[in-house]
């Protein structure tokens, strides 16, 4: 479980120095120094972007990181610690083998339903601006994650169950 915490900490908090050093034009020695301080100038290089999902016509900020194929909300970027937001907590409790088999079968989204029976989220549909739909757990807080980053999650830590 402390692996899988720090893991998600080690994800936010690329991104975290990703911003900082994308929110910069000029590429000084400041800003390197930053990077080497932290000791992730290697984790700031995985390719990373933001994208917009629209639920109805509210728009939802996303950081989506290419290399590990994780969509969580934007605002999990800029949480110093990775248990204020809830997309990011909620993670580490996701595990495909505590769905009931019934839930693994017949074509389920199996993360909308470790959304919902595990994590006690609420799923929903986001449009993006080419009109493409996804799914995501919602939380309380207002932090999302996409469906696809639950099964990543629900997988990976069943994995390490098995061990």
């Amino acid at each position: 479980m402390k692996n899988s915490i720090c893991a998600i900490s080690l994800f936010l908090v690329s991104l975290s120095v990703g911003s900082i050093v994308a929110a910069s034009d000029n590429k000084n020695s400041k800003n390197e120094n930053k990077e080497v301080a932290l000791g992730l100038k290697e984790l700031q290089a995985l390719p990373r972007h933001r994208k917009i999902y629209y639920f109805g016509k509210i728009p939802h900020h996303f950081i989506v990181n290419q290399t590990s194929g994780v969509t969580i909300s934007n605002k999990c970027d800029s949480v110093k610690i990775p248990d204020k937001c809830l997309a990011s907590k909620k993670l580490i409790e996701a595990n495909i083998l505590l769905l009931d088999e019934k839930d693994r079968r017949g074509g389920k989204n199996p993360g909308s339903v470790m959304c919902k029976k595990l994590l006690k989220g609420k799923v929903r549909f986001g449009k993006d601006r080419e009109g493409n739909t996804s799914t995501f757990c919602a939380f309380s807080d207002g932090s999302m994650v996409s469906s696809d980053t639950v099964t990543f999650w629900g997988n990976k830590n069943a994995k390490k169950k098995k061990q």
